[in-house]
């Protein structure tokens, strides 16, 4: 009987493991996306901020 259950589970359970698994891919792949951007504005905040020290001469400190 508890046998008979477990294999009718079986299918139910695959197709959820599958869409946890899309969803971790996803996930991850967005995860990355937002990194990049993130080191890109980063990026952009240092060069701002130079432009305004040099700007104000606090770059020969």
């Amino acid at each position: 009987m508890e046998f008979q259950k477990r294999i009718n589970e079986y299918p139910v359970l695959k197709e959820y493991i599958e869409s946890l698994k899309t969803e971790l891919e996803f996930l991850r792949f967005n995860f990355a996306q937002q990194t990049e951007t993130n080191k890109s504005l980063v990026q952009s905040l240092r060069e701002k901020n130079f432009i305004e020290a040099k700007e104000k001469g606090m770059d020969k400190n």
